[in-house]
């Protein structure tokens, strides 16, 4: 069992000093340490670099991209919502056939394929979007594309 009493008391030895450090002036000890610290910091300057020796990084993506690539992302989650419906059950499928049947061309259009059972292949979906945004690059997308889904859903 360990016992509550407390050791007796070991004289510590005195700390060498520390010749890096540098003793801090009088004045830093009067005040709250704090408001002395926030107050010194604000008047020291900043070291700042001047502008010709940050290396200057290229902007590969413009606002217009970025936009152009919500746009993409909004129009497919049409896309999904579209194909959730068709994969939902019958009673929930019959239930919004008046919401989604005007989405139905839009979504076809969209995707380039009127076979409606390849436009449930979500890689094939992943694939139409993956090739959508890498035309706005300038990409090639042949790699991204099977030519047989091309061959099959292109009109």
């Amino acid at each position: 069992m360990v016992s509550c009493q407390s050791a007796p008391p070991h004289p510590t030895p005195p700390l060498p000093p520390v010749p890096h450090l540098v003793p801090m002036p009088a004045s830093y000890s009067r005040g709250t340490g704090a408001s002395r610290v926030c107050a010194t910091r604000m008047t020291e300057p900043e070291a700042v670099l001047p502008e010709s020796s940050l290396p200057e990084l290229p902007n590969t993506t413009t606002e217009e991209e970025i936009i152009d690539h919500s746009v993409l992302d909004n129009q497919f989650a049409r896309v999904l919502a579209w194909r959730a419906w068709r994969l939902s059950p019958f009673e929930d499928f019959f239930r919004q056939v008046s919401d989604y049947i005007t989405e139905e061309p839009y979504v076809l259009e969209w995707i380039g394929c009127q076979d409606i059972a390849r436009c449930m292949d979500l890689q094939f979906l992943e694939g139409i979007l993956e090739e959508k945004k890498s035309s706005l690059r300038g990409k090639s997308t042949s790699e991204m594309v099977v030519p047989q889904q091309e061959a099959t859903c292109r009109v």
